[in-house]
């Protein structure tokens, strides 16, 4: 029988139990090290304790303070990348495992039910950590040269509830008003061009496509990637601005007609 090395005796399959092994002095002492070890608070102190709590949000600041310092004294790979070695070791154990049937359906159904406002934050994050050159370059890296099948990003699209958002649900109302049957939104996965979706694609036999683009998301540079990458492959692109198209959206249907 082996018992947690901090010393409060609980029985254990390895050396610690989860969150007693401390790289630095605890701050918190467990079993009979603990002044409270085997005590209760009253009910009345409880309720004091409580009462001073509710409504009480944490800052911003404060969460990230609480966050920095759980991770820097529990977690010994803090501040770390995996080193090549280790990654390669990784892709090889995980090479031809695939969830069950059950298990997708599962994380399918928590992607498409997940909060605005936890998406919001993931995307947030990302974005934070896509300033980090040395996090960029490791995923340039890691997939470069890789390109997913058609039916892979098309399962990917259905797993996250991809659909139009407000600017596009606005405009795919004026194409559709303007140009009936000619139209088709596309951008929620279900066409893929050499691995990038387009927004609309023209569904009366012409190689046509329309892209929004908007403005937070987009800059200039954007246009000329995304025309010619769809250029390689037959297609001609019409990249519509969400200034211009809130702004004046006659015109934009008046560039449409003569594309």
């Amino acid at each position: 029988m082996n018992l947690c090395e901090c010393g409060c005796k609980q029985v254990v399959k390895n050396r610690f139990v989860s969150g007693h092994n401390f790289k630095v002095k605890p701050t918190i002492l467990f079993g009979e090290k603990n002044g409270f070890y085997g005590k209760t608070h009253t009910e009345d102190n409880k309720r004091k304790c409580l009462v001073p709590l509710i409504g009480r949000k944490q800052s911003g600041e404060e969460k990230a303070k609480r966050v920095e310092s759980n991770r820097k004294t529990r977690n010994e790979r803090y501040g770390k990348w995996l080193s090549d070695n280790a990654i390669e070791k990784i892709r090889v154990s995980n090479t031809d495992k695939t969830h069950s049937e059950d298990t997708k359906e599962k994380i399918r159904q928590n992607n498409l039910n997940r909060p605005k406002e936890v998406n919001q934050k993931i995307r947030e994050s990302v974005k934070v950590l896509w300033k980090n050159e040395e996090y960029r370059n490791r995923q340039v890296k890691a997939h470069a040269g890789k390109q997913r099948s058609e039916e892979s990003l098309k399962k990917w699209a259905k797993s996250i509830g991809l659909k139009p958002n407000k600017l596009e649900a606005d405009f795919n109302i004026i194409l559709q008003t303007n140009f009936p049957n000619e139209w088709k939104y596309v951008g929620d996965g279900y066409t893929w061009i050499a691995g990038k979706c387009p927004d609309w694609i023209n569904i009366n036999g012409k190689k046509k496509l329309i892209e929004l683009f908007g403005n937070y998301f987009h800059n200039a540079e954007d246009e000329e990637v995304r025309k010619s990458h769809f250029k390689k492959y037959g297609f001609d692109t019409l990249v519509i601005w969400e200034k211009e198209f809130r702004k004046n959206p006659e015109e934009v249907i008046e560039k449409i007609q003569q594309f």
